[in-house]
């Protein structure tokens, strides 16, 4: 067969086999993803499989963007449309084979570099199991991105279109609405329920058929696109209604879940009165050292309706050490704070009662006396121990109903209230 009997796609995949382009290509995203994947140092496969998700979006969103657009507006700037209105065989499947190169390639790189992260020798067995349904969200997204680009490059067909585009991909990464479109994989949980003021640093574990679901998504939104190149209207309008329509519907079935991986879930246990701690199942072993802890200051709590009813360690409970960034302070359910796994009693306590890590005078005085320690400010150590003993002989109610009054201030960063006199104190 000539040249002149090869359709516009064939030519473009000829091309890019006879030139290595293509092959190049792929084996350039690999190693780039794989790279990023495995020169990392982590230990469990829910961060390996972040680290594969972020370079998915970039080394393989950015070659898809790339050679798909390109493709796209060489065919247009070539004037080779008039073979589609006199071939026999359909625009559709025309535009099929024009594009399959632009999304074929830079998948087969991801493809390539998943067994690579998979069968990498790391330090140690990581722990969990590969995202594989994250896996496979990710290797869509490069489909749908392939055939939105193809798109935009036709629409757009100037050779410096495929490079704003690479600028514009590279720069939206870096917003919050990227993380909000792709859901970055993260540990979910199961077990004992938990507030939902959690829910963004302790996401619930989803249903089995929802990472499918967003798979499903982004390759109905390819061929959105797809159909669009080929003009075939009514196909188009359907199937952008269908993923507009199923997005909109996730996102309100699942909110407070931004995981995409549901077979990557630990199960948090809570135990222990008046507040519970709730730890993962693989950090059980931490109990013993958390939990009298947690029982000495919830102690010295008890009845103060401003105290955490909750002390949770979790993946991203760092983050959310004094009860939650998003947390409303006019909640009215349960008070939740985050812990680190190697917390204790002093910066548990820190977290809870100080505005600015008890720096001020009253500040140092309420967490020396939660927890049973002699003020530490060389300033105003003097007055802190006078605080501290002024606090100690308040009446019962009188001091539980001081705390409760200084945590929510605490909380809601209001001015901290005035410490009463008690009865040794009253002249």
């Amino acid at each position: 067969m000539n040249a002149a009997g090869w359709e516009p796609g064939a030519l473009v995949l000829r091309a890019n086999l006879r030139r290595q382009a293509g092959p190049l290509l792929s084996l350039t995203v690999a190693a780039l993803i794989a790279g990023f994947a495995v020169t990392q140092s982590q230990d469990r496969w829910i961060e390996i499989g972040e680290l594969l998700h972020e370079a998915a979006c970039g080394y393989g969103g950015a070659a898809a963007v790339l050679l798909a657009s390109w493709q796209g507006g060489a065919e247009v700037r070539s004037g080779v449309d008039w073979i589609h209105a006199t071939a026999v065989r359909g625009v559709l499947s025309q535009r099929l084979a024009g594009l399959a190169s632009g999304v074929l390639w830079p998948l087969l790189g991801y493809l390539l570099a998943v067994p690579v992260v998979l069968l990498w020798p790391f330090a140690g067995q990581p722990s969990h199991r590969p995202p594989f349904d994250a896996m496979t969200v990710d290797a869509a997204s490069i489909t749908a991105v392939s055939c939105l680009a193809y798109l935009a490059g036709r629409a757009v067909p100037l050779p410096v279109t495929p490079f704003v585009l690479v600028t514009a991909l590279l720069l939206f990464e870096q917003s919050p609405w990227w993380t909000a479109i792709t859901h970055p994989v993260e540990i979910n949980y199961t077990g004992d329920a938990l507030p939902p003021s959690t829910s963004d640093w302790v996401p619930v574990h989803p249903p089995l058929w929802l990472p499918w679901c967003r798979a499903l998504l982004f390759i109905v939104l390819a061929g959105a696109a797809v159909s669009l190149c080929a003009r075939c209207w009514k196909t188009a309008v359907v199937l952008v209604a269908v993923v507009g329509t199923a997005a909109l519907g996730l996102d309100l079935t699942q909110q407070g879940s931004a995981a995409i991986s549901a077979v990557n879930a630990s199960e948090m246990r809570c135990a222990g009165r008046p507040a519970a701690l709730c730890l993962p199942k693989e950090n059980e072993g931490a109990r013993r050292r958390l939990q009298p802890q947690v029982d000495r200051l919830a102690g010295k709590l008890e009845g103060v309706r401003s105290a955490p009813a909750y002390y949770v360690v979790s993946d991203q409970s760092h983050r959310y050490r004094d009860w939650g960034a998003d947390d409303d302070p006019a909640d009215s359910g349960p008070r939740v704070t985050g812990i680190e796994l190697s917390a204790d009693v002093r910066s548990i306590t820190t977290h809870i009662a100080c505005q600015d890590f008890c720096s001020g005078l009253l500040e140092g005085a309420v967490l020396a006396w939660l927890t049973d320690t002699a003020p530490d400010d060389v300033l105003y150590g003097g007055e802190q121990l006078r605080l501290v003993h002024v606090l100690d002989s308040l009446p019962p109610g009188q001091r539980t109903g001081w705390l409760d009054r200084y945590l929510d201030a605490v909380r809601s960063g209001k001015a901290l209230p005035d410490l009463p006199y008690g009865p040794r104190w009253s002249s």
